[in-house]
């Protein structure tokens, strides 16, 4: 009865220990990741006080952000109506981005550079974490109406920037 009861608390110390081990690891990693987003912002707001190309800053954005610089250019061309819409010209909104607290629904930037930004990283966030990376794949959870957004999208691919 000793042994078992030992054997149990050796057992039950070992799953403290990998427990614990597991939960220090987490925490590393989430300060790692914190610091890497610190970093990111200073150096998003050191690209934002710089003059680039509309296409450059498709590609800063694509490359932060780590998705496809001519799928993110195409899907803004589309949502702009090649870059005429009201929503980019005057709000630097190159993606139909909504603001509920806004008394227009619609989010406003202060440059066309961080808008796009935001483009980005909302593609990120909501499509490419969740493995979602081909238009085919966004489309299907952006629009699941039946529309052909991503043909669409394809299209303007094709044309590149």
């Amino acid at each position: 009865m000793k042994k078992i009861l030992f054997g149990l608390i050796c057992v039950m110390f070992l799953s403290f220990l990998l427990v614990n081990n597991e939960l220090t690891t987490l925490k590393n990693e989430r300060d790692v990741l914190i610091k890497q987003n610190e970093q990111l912002t200073l150096q998003v707001a050191e690209l934002s006080n710089q003059t680039f190309s509309r296409e450059e800053m498709f590609d800063i954005a694509a490359e932060v952000y780590r998705i496809d610089p001519v799928m993110l250019y195409a899907i803004a061309r589309h949502e702009t109506g090649n870059f005429t819409s009201r929503l980019f010209k005057e709000d630097n909104n190159p993606g139909g981005i909504k603001d509920f607290d806004s008394a227009s629904g619609w989010a406003s930037y202060d440059s066309e550079f961080e808008g796009i930004m935001e483009m980005a990283r909302l593609i990120r966030r909501g499509y490419y974490n969740y493995g979602l990376d081909t238009p085919e794949e966004i489309g299907a959870k952006y629009c699941p109406d039946g529309t052909d957004w991503a043909g669409a999208i394809r299209r303007l691919m094709k044309e590149g920037k």
